[in-house]
């Protein structure tokens, strides 16, 4: 089973971050905590049952050269990065994914401590396409959702690429469980990237497209 797991929000700074989303939606994201070897840590705004919104920005704890981190504060802006996928076939979805021409970077051991739920510890599963979901394997770790900040929902989410059809019949062959997902052509005028719609106590918001902005 593949299910929808979170959004990735990226952002230079992780205070302004958390900032924007609660001008945004008038929820206020609460800190998670670090990625160690990424150069990130994170906040996190639930959007319901095992779902939730991941606010990830750069570590000044850590050593940045050549991390995530860095990556976030050279782009120097906000809004959707990616979206993870929740499953524990990650070899399963490392051979689907060749069926259709995305090679697999190979799976990422990664841990972190909450402040409530204690030691996290999961596996990532990325594919070489810089728009497709990463995949996620929570093996016993409780789900960070569980501590998220409630308030907010997902209502939809899509994905603007300029030539979608690989890319669309893989997901497809996901069924994905809990997320309405469109797969749709981007314009000559129009970014590839993300967009989604979330239902908040400040009513629809639209979240932005972290590929909107060049990179450096």
């Amino acid at each position: 089973m593949y299910r929808f797991d979170h959004i990735m929000y990226a952002a230079a700074d992780l205070q302004s971050g958390i900032d924007e989303l609660e001008v945004l939606t008038g929820v206020r994201a609460v800190p998670g905590g670090s990625h160690p070897g990424m150069g990130t840590r994170n906040a996190l705004l639930g959007l319901g049952s095992q779902q939730y919104l991941e606010i990830i920005a750069p570590d000044p704890n850590q050593d940045l050269p050549g991390s995530l981190g860095e990556a976030l504060i050279q782009h120097g802006g906000s809004g959707i990065r990616s979206f993870a996928v929740a499953t524990d076939r990650l070899a399963a979805v490392e051979t689907l994914a060749e069926v259709f021409g995305f090679a697999s970077r190979g799976l990422t051991p990664m841990s972190r401590t909450e402040p409530e739920l204690g030691r996290l510890e999961w596996r990532l599963c990325f594919l070489k396409h810089r728009l497709l979901p990463f995949f996620i394997d929570w093996q016993a770790s409780p789900h960070p959702s569980k501590t998220a900040v409630k308030g907010c929902s997902l209502m939809a989410m899509t994905v603007l690429l300029r030539e979608p059809s690989a890319y669309r019949e893989f997901i497809s062959q996901l069924d994905l469980q809990t997320l309405a997902l469109k797969v749709q052509t981007s314009t000559a005028s129009e970014p590839e990237g993300f967009t989604a719609t979330l239902m908040t106590p400040r009513g629809i918001v639209e979240l932005p497209n972290w590929w909107m902005t060049p990179i450096p």
